[in-house]
C-alpha cells in the first residue's frame, strides 16, 4: 500500500482544487444561470465576478479585432480620454486569444464570440493544466513525492484556487504560478551539483515573475535571497569542521559551483530587458516601477554576483578572497541604492508613494487585513511548514543544499504570510510559495533519513517508498483539516445570496438599458459611485465611458471622481462634470461608498461636513441633489428594489 501513498495524496490534492473552484464560484454561477433563465437579457454577454476580468477580455478582443499583440491603450475609463494600459503583462490576454481559438475550432463558433465561454473556463482550465504538469514533471524526473504533495497544497490552499476561479479571467493565478516555478526551479538548482543550466532557468522563471507583477514578485525574489544567504551561513557555520578550502573554481564539497548563481543573474537580468522590450518597445518608455523596468535587469545581475562572491567568502578558495569582499560589497550596497529608489524615489515613479492612490487603495477588497479566524484558515498549513524549514535547516541533520534549498523557500513563504496578515492579495503567494517549501520538504523522501545510513536503505527501498515521516504526515494532515474547516464555514450553500446577485445583475442591464436609451449621444459617459463590477460590465457591453476606476495608471480619473463625489464645492463638481463630459450618475444608497470617497479626497471618514458632500446628498434616503442634476424615473422592478438612482447631467 505504501507505494500508492503519493499517488493518493496527488488524487486528493487535484480532487480538492476542482472542488474549490466549485464551491468558490462555480456552484454559484450554475444556480445563478436557472434563476436567471426566466428573466428578460439585454443580450448574450455573461457576468465575470471581478472588474478586472472585463478589461481583460476587452485587451483579449482588442487583440482579435486589430491582429496586434499588445494593448497599450484602453477608452473604457479615464473619459473622454481614455488612459495609458501600464499596468498588466500581456501574457493573460495572449492566453484569453489562444484559448478562444481553441474553443473557436472545437465548437465552430467565430472566434470574437468564443472568446467569452472561453474567459469564463480559463482559469479552471490554466489551474487544471498546472497542476497536471507539475505532477507529469515530478513522475518525469522521477521525484514524484514532491510533485504530488505540492499539487495538495496547491489544492488546498483557499486563495490559491480562488486564484483561478470561474468566471474570473484575471492575472492572480499568473502570479502564483510564476511565484511556485521560480522557488522549486531554483531549489532543484541548488540540490544538484551540476546545475547551471537549472539556475538559468529559475532565472528565466524569476524574469517572467517580474514581468506579471513586479511588486508582488520583487518582495519574493528579495527574500530568496536573504534565504540562500542564511543558508549559505548555517551551513558553513554547522558543518565548520569539515569546511576545507574549495578548488579554484570555487566549488565546495556540498553546494553547486558559486558561479551557478552568475548564471541565475545574468539569465534573469538578460531576460527581464528582453520582456521589457517585448511588452513596451518602440515606446513610450516611461519610469512606471510598479511593472517590469530595466532597473530590474541590474537588480537580478548584482544578486547573483553578490551570491556568488558570498558563497566564495563563505567557502574560502585558494586567492581573491579581498577582490571577492570588494565585490561583495560593492552589489549589495547597489541592490540598496535600486531599493531606494523603489522606497524613496520621486512619488511619479511608484503609485504607492503617492498619499491619495495609498487612501485609495485602502478602499479595494484585495487590499484589506485578513481576520484571525480566516487567516488560520487559509495560512495555518504556510506558517507550520515555515516552522519545519526552520526546525530542519538549522537543528537538522541536513546536507549543505538541503539547508539552502529549504531556506530559499522557507524566507519568501514567510514574507508572504507576513504581508498577507496585512493585505489579502498575498495570500495566494504565500500558499504558491508553501507549495513549492513543502515540495523540497519532501524530495527524495524514500531516503531522506540519517545520511549515514542512506546508502543502505535506498538499496533496500528501490522501488518503493518509506512510511511518512511524523513530520511529513502532520503537513499533510493539516492541509487536508484547514481546508475541510474552510469549505464548511466558508462555502455553506446560501440561497439568499444568489437571489440578491440574480436581482443584482438584473439591475446592471436595466441600468446599461435606461442609459442606451435616454442618451442623446452614442456613448455617453457615466460616473459611477462605488459598484466597479457595474460598471465594467456596462463599459465593456454597451460602449459607455466611465470616469474613474480602480487602476494606479488611472490617477487623473479616479481623483476627479473622488473630488466630484467627496468635495464640499457644488461648483467644482459641476465644473469637473463639464470638463469630463459626464452625462450620467448612478449611485447605490451605500453608506460605505460614501464614506470611501470622503476618505480618498478628504483623507478622513467621520469629519462633520461629510453629510454635504454630492455623494451623500445623491445617496441619502431623501436625495437632495443640485439643479443642474436631474433624477430619472426608477420604473424597472431591480432597479427599485436596489434603490439604483440614475441622474442625468443638465
Amino acid at each position: 500500500m505504501r507505494r500508492f501513498a503519493f499517488p493518493l495524496l496527488a488524487a486528493l490534492g487535484l480532487a480538492c482544487a476542482f472542488s474549490g473552484v466549485w464551491l468558490g464560484g462555480l456552484r454559484n454561477e450554475v444556480e445563478i444561470a436557472r434563476a436567471s433563465e426566466r428573466l428578460p437579457r439585454l443580450d448574450d454577454i455573461p457576468f465575470f465576478r471581478c472588474a478586472d476580468s472585463f478589461y481583460w477580455i476587452s485587451y483579449a478582443r482588442t487583440m482579435i479585432d486589430t491582429g496586434n499583440l499588445r494593448v497599450r491603450f484602453t477608452p473604457m475609463d479615464n473619459a473622454p480620454l481614455g488612459r495609458p494600459n501600464y499596468a498588466w503583462a500581456s501574457l493573460n490576454a495572449w492566453y484569453l486569444v489562444v484559448l478562444g481559438k481553441v474553443w473557436s475550432v472545437a465548437t465552430g463558433i467565430p472566434l470574437r464570440k468564443a472568446l467569452l465561454p472561453a474567459a469564463m473556463w480559463s482559469g479552471p482550465i490554466l489551474y487544471a493544466f498546472a497542476l497536471v504538469t507539475i505532477l507529469a514533471i515530478g513522475r518525469l524526473l522521477r521525484n514524484f513525492p514532491a510533485a504530488a504533495i505540492a499539487v495538495l497544497f496547491l489544492g488546498t490552499a483557499p486563495r490559491v484556487y480562488d486564484d483561478f476561479a470561474y468566471a474570473v479571467p484575471g492575472h492572480h493565478g499568473w502570479h502564483d504560478l510564476a511565484c511556485f516555478a521560480t522557488l522549486v526551479t531554483l531549489a532543484a538548482a541548488i540540490r544538484k551539483k551540476e546545475s547551471r543550466g537549472w539556475f538559468a532557468a529559475a532565472g528565466l522563471a524569476a524574469a517572467i515573475a517580474v514581468w506579471i507583477g513586479a511588486t508582488q514578485q520583487a518582495f519574493g525574489l528579495a527574500a530568496a535571497g536573504l534565504g540562500a544567504l542564511a543558508g549559505m551561513i548555517v551551513s558553513r557555520v554547522a558543518h565548520r569542521e569539515r569546511s576545507t578550502a574549495s578548488s579554484a573554481n570555487g566549488t565546495t564539497a556540498d553546494l553547486p559551483t558559486a558561479e551557478a548563481w552568475r548564471a541565475f543573474g545574468v539569465t534573469g537580468g538578460a531576460a527581464a530587458i528582453i520582456l521589457y522590450l517585448i511588452e513596451y518597445a518602440p515606446g513610450p518608455f516611461t519610469t512606471r516601477l510598479e511593472v517590469n523596468h530595466p532597473v530590474y535587469a541590474p537588480g537580478f545581475l548584482l544578486g547573483g554576483e553578490f551570491l556568488c562572491r558570498a558563497q566564495r567568502l563563505l567557502f574560502p578558495i585558494a586567492k581573491g578572497r579581498k577582490v571577492n569582499l570588494l565585490i561583495a560589497v560593492a552589489s549589495a550596497a547597489s541592490l540598496v541604492g535600486i531599493a531606494a529608489t523603489l522606497f524613496f524615489g520621486p512619488a511619479e515613479w511608484h503609485a504607492m508613494r503617492q498619499p491619495f492612490m495609498q487612501r485609495v487603495h485602502h478602499e479595494i477588497a484585495e487590499f484589506q487585513p485578513l481576520s484571525p479566524a480566516r487567516g488560520l484558515l487559509i495560512l495555518g498549513a504556510p506558517i507550520f511548514l515555515v516552522g519545519a524549514a526552520f526546525w530542519r535547516a538549522l537543528l537538522g541533520r541536513r546536507t549543505m543544499r538541503d539547508r539552502v534549498a529549504l531556506l530559499v523557500c522557507a524566507c519568501p513563504t514567510a514574507v508572504a504570510i507576513g504581508l498577507s496578515s496585512v493585505q489579502l492579495r498575498w495570500a495566494g503567494i504565500a500558499g504558491a510559495s508553501a507549495a513549492a517549501l513543502a515540495a523540497v520538504l519532501f524530495a527524495d523522501l524514500g531516503h531522506d533519513r540519517n545520511p549515514a545510513a542512506a546508502g543502505g536503505t535506498n538499496r533496500q527501498s528501490a522501488g518503493r517508498l518509506t512510511s511518512i515521516p511524523l513530520l511529513h504526515a502532520i503537513c499533510i494532515c493539516l492541509s487536508l483539516g484547514l481546508i475541510a474547516g474552510w469549505s464548511i464555514s466558508c462555502n455553506q450553500h446560501d440561497p439568499p445570496r444568489v437571489r440578491a446577485e440574480v436581482i443584482d445583475r438584473l439591475a446592471t442591464m436595466e441600468v446599461a438599458s435606461i442609459l442606451q436609451t435616454d442618451a442623446k449621444t452614442p456613448n455617453p459617459i457615466a460616473l459611477f459611485c462605488g459598484q466597479k463590477e457595474r460598471q465594467a460590465w456596462i463599459n465593456y457591453v454597451t460602449g459607455i465611458r466611465s470616469v474613474g476606476s480602480l487602476y494606479w495608471d488611472n490617477p487623473s480619473g479616479i481623483r476627479d471622481e473622488a473630488e466630484f463625489l467627496a468635495t464640499y464645492d457644488e461648483g467644482a463638481a459641476h465644473r469637473i462634470a463639464r470638463a469630463r463630459g459626464i452625462n450620467y450618475v448612478v449611485v447605490t444608497p451605500s453608506g460605505g461608498n460614501v464614506i470611501a470617497y470622503h476618505y480618498m479626497w478628504q483623507g478622513n471618514k467621520s469629519a462633520p461636513r461629510i453629510r454635504e458632500t454630492l455623494a451623500y446628498r445623491l445617496a441619502a434616503p431623501t436625495p437632495s441633489p443640485p439643479d443642474w442634476l436631474q433624477l430619472l424615473p426608477r420604473s424597472t422592478p431591480a432597479i427599485r428594489s436596489e434603490d439604483l438612482r440614475v441622474y442625468r447631467v443638465l
